[in-house]
C-alpha cells in the first residue's frame, strides 16, 4: 500500500468516525471514544501528509 492509499484509507475511516460521534451525539450520548479515535486519525493524516513518501 503506498502513502497515498494510505493516505485515502486514513480519510475514509476519519468519515466513518465522524458519523459514530454524530450517532452517539443523537443517542444522547457522550462520543469519548469516538473523539479519542477521530484525534489519533487526524493525527495519522498529519504524519502522512509531512513525511515524504518512500519509493
Amino acid at each position: 500500500m503506498d502513502q497515498q492509499d494510505r493516505k485515502a484509507a486514513i480519510r475514509t475511516r476519519i468519515g466513518e468516525q465522524i458519523e459514530a460521534v454524530a450517532k452517539a451525539l443523537c443517542n444522547g450520548k457522550l462520543p469519548v471514544a469516538e473523539q479519542r479515535i477521530l484525534r489519533a486519525l487526524a493525527a495519522q493524516l498529519a504524519r502522512e501528509d509531512t513525511s515524504p513518501e518512500k519509493k
